[in-house]
């Protein structure tokens, strides 16, 4: 099926079901029921009217299924993927195969994140504020106008719970069995006065995790037994506080504050899934594998911890560790200037602190060359200001403001195994991006009739960035003085970008009855470029990348059938993306790891979302949702990727040829970082002489990105005793295969995502008036894991003992390089029980 096909497809299905006649509308919750009220373009609407793709969850199903976290959020959302990768990277999202993959804490998201109107890019924001929600709504597709700052994938918006007007105490506690999870949830709100309300909610939860460390340490290596043996887990406290206050009908200010806390058992999971050479070891290195390791992508890991007689700058006696802090919240100002105007202010603050530290390569045997230690930070303040008209006449606008001030810092420590003669620290810097970003929006309706309306908007952004780098001298090698700090003097003026950007947006509505809505979009957007930190930089290096923009659109149909029994949504999408910033690993250099974020020349996306429920009046409480999402991506210009370790120029590592020295050069002068017998490297770091070292990926699919994603179930409601009531209810999640890394999947089967199929399910007990309720719920039963970021390096070698080298027709004794990949969401069993008052 073409793009052409698809568009066309999508049109026809909704001019047949326009023949469908008018009914009245009604409200509801949960699944697809009804007319669920959303806020995709910033004001209260029905679903049925908005001309935007959107999948939303209510109170109810969030509450239904334990949903906890971005991963269980994930399951229930077509096309959404997320993958967690080490340090202080946070979540990489994927919407609709379109997401953020580089390993590198200066990346903004591609799918953007909004809780309770703050904008937030960062992938640690992820982790917190999935907690006494009222409604998670996920758009799908660009979105440039109503979320404070350009997504080029999409948005997930987290609408938290306001107080309401009566007094309602709410406590749960739950425990989960394969992880041995405790948590107490707690939320109390209250009326203050007539125009007052507060509302608190918190909760606490602390886990052992599911993946069961087997590690044992070779003494003399620099390694010790790890602490923890089973890790995944930690500690998790959540507390946020709402103030509303409603002075006059005209007027509402609404106050969120949160804070959010991790302290986790682990620096980041990356559990080897492949090891091609097997787990011996090289000739004159240690054996860094573990022997019994099967490098399987299953929940047996191993990592050893670290002997700070070998490491002595490491911290927390070398058990590797994540502490994250995150303080976030808003003030929402809205009122009415006149009965068609409104005026709506919000204030956004939003800081990280995040402190970890990883057993450098994961190695599970003898310890690892080096340690990698984080200590990051993340802070910004955000203002809008907008003004929303709501005119009799057919004109209507919306216009508004947007300021960003925000500073990403990473101090970043690379210490070396003094077991293996390498110096207590390797590398140790900041970088520190300083962002400012200005923008104005606006949009204009022209309403036709009541039942057709266009749409025009566009919104201006003026970005800056800029980068400072400073390098710790440790033993005084540059300046002189050991332990002296000095600013590194990168590529002339890559540490300043500056970004200037129109992104237009034009729709068309067509309304014919209360129950059918058809409805064609026309976008574009982009996202700034930026720099790459999670490894200070060499003097004269450029750490700069471009800006991701996208253009394109959608046409769809929503319609309501069966006295509203059966609904049923359709759209097809085509977006054309430029610049697609995309992470690569490079072979290390000197024995240290190389990541970079690179822009792709072009790349494609296009498919078709579908989505329908059925309720049939017959029987009560009974209710079906089927939602699928078909998705095509392909890089169309992908040009020079760094190659894998033991690529060969049959498999595709043909481009960039380093050409060997001349006749009479002394060739041991080109021998840098143990590589292997006859290697020849560059001392200018272009890669290995006499070999190629890039390859052409043009045309492969996108990392995270299935073709097919399912999502079916049911639940039933049914009376029960004394005026109780039962709920059952499930949902299944279908993924087809998909890449984990980027490359050639005809090269590295193995870095394919087997098709998988999770289901979840739930039995759920309610007392008289809901005073209390019991549940059991079971996530992913199936106890599929789904790795969502895998990376390719020299395990055995643990990264300096002879480098796989690629461009060749042939291999050193390293073979190729090992694959490891992120932790995933296994099997959950919970038992919970709530009370209401």
């Amino acid at each position: 099926m073409t793009k052409r096909d698809i568009l066309l497809a999508s049109s026809a299905v909704a001019l047949v079901a326009m023949s469908q006649p008018a009914l009245a509308q009604e409200s509801d919750e949960g699944f697809g029921r009804g007319d669920i009220i959303v806020t995709a373009r910033k004001r209260q609407e029905s679903i049925l009217k908005v001309p935007v793709v959107e999948n939303v969850l209510t109170e109810e199903a969030l509450e239904r299924f334990q949903i906890n976290d971005l991963t269980d959020i994930t399951s229930k959302i077509p096309g959404l993927v997320s993958g967690n990768a080490v340090l202080a990277i946070g979540e990489q999202m994927s919407l609709r195969g379109v997401g953020s993959n580089s390993l590198d804490q200066g990346v903004d998201q591609s799918v953007s994140l909004n809780v309770d109107g703050l904008a937030v890019t960062h992938g640690l924001a992820y982790r917190a504020a999935t907690f006494d929600l009222a409604q998670v709504e996920v758009l799908k597709g660009p979105q440039a106008l109503y979320f404070g700052k350009n997504s080029t994938a999409g948005v997930i918006s987290f609408r938290s719970a306001d107080p309401g007007d009566d007094l309602e105490v709410k406590a749960n506690v739950g425990y989960e069995f394969e992880s041995e999870e405790k948590r107490a949830e707690l939320v109390i709100s209250t009326p203050v006065s007539e125009t007052v309300g507060l509302r608190l909610a918190g909760f606490y939860g602390d886990s052992k995790g599911i993946f069961r460390n087997r590690a044992t340490a070779l003494p003399g290596t620099g390694a010790k037994d790890p602490r923890y043996k089973t890790i995944g887990g930690g500690e998790n406290f959540f507390l946020r506080g709402t103030v509303l206050w409603e002075p006059e009908p005209d007027l509402t200010v609404r106050i969120k504050a949160n804070y959010a806390g991790d302290r986790m058992r682990q620096g980041g999971l990356n559990q080897l899934s492949f090891c091609p050479d097997g787990t011996g070891s090289l000739p004159g290195a240690p054996p860094f594998i573990h022997p019994d390791d099967s490098c399987q992508f299953d929940k047996s890991v191993y990592f050893v911890d670290l002997d700070p007689a070998s490491f002595p700058t490491i911290r927390n006696q070398g058990t590797p560790f994540l502490d994250l802090d995150q303080y976030f919240g808003t003030v929402d100002i809205s009122y009415d200037v006149t009965p068609e105007i409104n005026f709506t202010s919000v204030t956004g603050f939003y800081k990280s602190i995040a402190d970890t530290m990883i057993n450098g390569t994961f190695q599970g045997y003898a310890a690892p060359a080096f340690f990698a230690d984080n200590h990051f930070t993340r802070r910004e303040w955000t203002q809008e200001f907008r003004l929303d008209s709501d005119f009799a006449s057919p004109f209507n606008f919306t216009g508004g403001f947007f300021y960003q001030d925000g500073r990403i810092s990473n101090f970043f420590t690379l210490g070396g195994n003094g077991a293996l003669s390498l110096p207590p620290i390797l590398t140790q810097g900041t970088s520190v991006i300083d962002v400012e970003s200005v923008s104005g929006f606006g949009q204009l309706r022209y309403a036709f009739s009541d039942q057709l309306e266009i749409t025009g908007g566009v919104r201006y952004t003026d970005e800056k960035r800029n980068l400072g780098v400073t390098q710790t001298d440790p033993f005084g090698l540059v300046t002189g003085t050991p332990g002296a700090v000095y600013d590194v003097a990168l590529a002339p003026g890559s540490d300043k970008l500056r970004s200037k950007n129109w992104s237009p947006e034009f729709t068309i509505t067509y309304t014919p009855t209360d129950d059918f809505t058809l409805f064609g979009a026309v976008k574009q957007a982009y996202k700034s470029g930026s720099f790459v930190i999670v490894i200070p930089g060499n003097p004269g290096q450029d750490k700069s990348f471009g800006d991701e923009k996208v253009f394109g659109g959608e046409i769809g149909m929503k319609t309501r059938m069966m006295d509203r029994d059966l609904s049923v949504d359709l759209a097809g999408y085509f977006y054309e993306y430029k610049g697609l910033q995309t992470g690569v690993n490079e072979p290390a250099q000197n024995g240290l790891p190389v990541l970079r974020t690179v822009n792709a020349g072009t790349a494609e996306v296009y498919g078709i979302d579908f989505e329908a429920s059925y309720r049939p009046s017959s029987i009560d409480g009974l209710g079906f949702n089927l939602a699928v999402n078909w998705n095509k991506t392909k890089f169309t210009d992908l040009n020079n990727v760094p190659c894998f370790g033991g690529q060969l120029i049959s498999q595709g590592c043909n481009q960039f040829f380093n050409p060997l020295p001349p006749d009479g050069t002394p060739r041991a002068a080109y021998t840098q970082g143990n590589p292997g017998p006859g290697a020849i490297l560059d001392p200018g770091g272009s890669g290995l002489l006499g070999r190629y070292s890039s390859q052409d990926l043009s045309g492969i699919p996108f990392v995270r990105a299935p073709e097919w994603q399912v999502n079916f179930g049911f639940d039933y409601e049914m009376p029960v005793g004394d005026e109780m009531r039962l709920v059952f209810a499930n949902d299944n999640q279908f993924s087809s295969s998909y890449l984990t890394i980027l490359g050639n999947p005809d090269v590295r089967p193995y870095t394919v995502q087997p098709k998988s199929l999770k289901v979840d399910a739930s039995l759920t007990l309610y007392g008289p008036d809901d005073s209390w309720n019991i549940a059991l719920i079971g996530k992913n039963l199936t106890d599929k894991l789904r790795p969502g970021y895998c990376s390719s390096y020299n395990s055995q070698g643990a990264s300096i003992f002879y480098a796989p080298i690629a461009g060749g027709n042939g291999r050193n004794e390293s073979g190729l390089d090992e694959v490891g990949c992120s932790s995933a969401a296994g099997r959950a069993l919970w038992v919970r029980l709530g009370v209401q008052f």
